[in-house]
């Protein structure tokens, strides 16, 4: 689905919170339920060093949601073992007194702990309304009951290779030949991509566009802060209606994840007011003189 609309993970901030917990042998404390027993039971020794059903529970609701067959158990703990394997190692080296692996654990932990403050004392936790659900679903049938499936050829470039005897033409570049020929004329670097995905999958601001689009037509999108460009062109377009109950989960987590986010800017903004935050050193200017110039900007893109 859209990145814009699933819920995503944090693998960099992930794989350092990985780093921190494997180095410290920390077990985790909200163990999943398991019928294994009790959460602090030994389920494996490496060297004497004891791993606990709850480091298990963590690595299996990490990996699989906590649900697990007898081969799945086996994978985490051969898993954990490896780990251990590895922490131990890494100890012996004294490659956690190391300054940049320092740094990092230290990285992770203040970010797990942010993340968790956060999830328990800010983020919303009751579930989002079904009339919630179904006002968004109604409201976007380019998405749902409206979705097409479309066969695009994306031509990525760099937006400052598309000068205006390029943009002059575009209009009238309805295949992948003149489009090609185009680009070529004017010595604009590109690649080609071949997509095949439903509205849903693409950005959201071309939804709208794309419902009323036909093959032939080129759509421009960009990426990476503006620096790059992908026309989008529409090569065929399908009817692939997603029912209210396909669409449920989706939305239930972009919702969610809306309002998570809208929670956390208001208690960053109260909590600012609140602290007292010095900028220091040759960069104090610079945050500084950055604060004082752009708030009223950065306001308006909170909006």
């Amino acid at each position: 689905m859209n990145p814009m609309i699933c819920a995503t993970g944090k693998p960099a901030r992930a794989a350092l919170a990985c780093l921190a917990l494997a180095l410290t042998a920390c077990n985790a404390r909200d163990a999943v339920p398991s019928a294994a027993g009790d959460a602090t039971q030994v389920v494996a020794k490496v060297n004497g060093s004891e791993l606990t059903l709850s480091q298990l529970n963590l690595l299996l609701n990490r990996s699989t949601g906590g649900a697990a067959d007898a081969a799945g158990l086996r994978a985490a703990l051969n898993e954990l073992v490896r780990e251990e394997l590895l922490v131990q190692q890494a100890t012996a080296d004294k490659l956690d007194r190391d300054p940049d692996i320092m740094l990092r654990m230290e990285e992770a932990r203040r970010q797990v702990l942010a993340d968790a403050y956060a999830a328990k004392r800010i983020y919303a936790s009751q579930p989002v309304a079904d009339a919630e659900l179904r006002a968004y679903y109604d409201a976007h049938p380019e998405l749902f009951s409206a979705r097409r499936m479309y066969t695009i050829a994306a031509f990525v470039t760099d937006q400052r290779q598309l000068n205006q005897a390029v943009m002059a033409e575009l209009s009238r570049a309805h295949d992948e030949a003149t489009l090609r020929d185009l680009l070529t004329r004017n010595g604009v670097g590109y690649h080609v991509e071949r997509l095949q995905q439903g509205a849903d999958d693409l950005p959201l601001d071309l939804a709208p566009v794309l419902a009323a689009a036909v093959p032939g037509k080129v759509l421009q999108t960009t990426h990476d802060a503006g620096a790059r460009v992908a026309l989008f062109l529409v090569l065929d377009a399908v009817s692939s209606p997603m029912k209210f109950e396909q669409a449920r989960s989706t939305i239930e987590n972009y919702l969610a994840a809306q309002r998570s986010d809208r929670a956390l800017a208001t208690w960053v903004e109260s909590a600012r007011r609140g602290a007292r935050v010095e900028y220091l050193g040759k960069l104090g200017s610079v945050a500084n003189a950055t604060e004082s110039s752009s708030v009223e900007a950065g306001l308006k893109g909170l909006n």
